[in-house]
């Protein structure tokens, strides 16, 4: 055996041997990171210190004010019954204005350049669009169905709570549905009379 050079051992990291030299390294650089870090909030006034905790505060309940405002509820002042009562009458009174929409649609949608042609073909072509709005309502239907009860409630697994997050998820979708179909020109043209 040579005396000279001493050289790390052999590291086993996620089934590789190697040096540790990475490993070392990484460590350091997160160890200066933090040592900065504490330097920098012990030259720091406490009023500084103050701001920053009042500025992070503040983002974090302005967040919740943000979601918030999507719900007709107070959450926040609620029981858990009581939020999954009151987010469910509110679905339920989205869904009633969606459901108005699309029967709306359904009884408005003319087919576009039939002029002149024979009435049973224009009758076909409003048939074949009317077909197609609702087909596109119970699909969509089905996908509201899977997002905000099938995967939630399987996220939650064994625990309470799923029945809130879900009325959530139902409420922002079927708003975001109705204003699809209020303002989207995919939809415009079938009202166009």
């Amino acid at each position: 055996m040579a005396f000279g050079r001493l050289r790390p051992a052999p590291v086993r990291a996620f089934g590789r041997t190697g040096s540790a030299q990475p490993i070392i390294q990484a460590d350091l650089r997160q160890l200066r990171w933090l040592v900065r870090l504490i330097q920098t909030l012990a030259i720091m006034s406490t009023r500084s210190l103050a701001r920053i905790f009042l500025a992070l505060f503040s983002f974090y309940f302005a967040k919740s004010a943000v979601a918030q405002e999507f719900t007709a509820c107070a959450l926040h002042d609620l029981s858990h019954l009581e939020a999954s009562k009151c987010l469910g009458k509110e679905y339920r009174e989205l869904d009633k204005l969606l459901k108005q929409k699309v029967t709306f649609l359904v009884e408005s949608a003319t087919p576009v350049d039939m002029s002149g042609r024979p009435p049973e073909q224009v009758q076909a072509a409003r048939q074949r669009i009317q077909d197609a709005i609702r087909q596109a309502d119970v699909s969509w239907r089905r996908n509201l169905q899977f997002e905000c009860d099938t995967l939630i409630e399987a996220s939650y697994g064994l625990g309470n709570g799923w029945d809130i997050d879900s009325f959530e998820c139902r409420i922002t979708k079927t708003r975001d549905r109705i204003k699809f179909l209020s303002t989207s020109t995919s939809y415009a043209w079938i009202t166009r009379k």
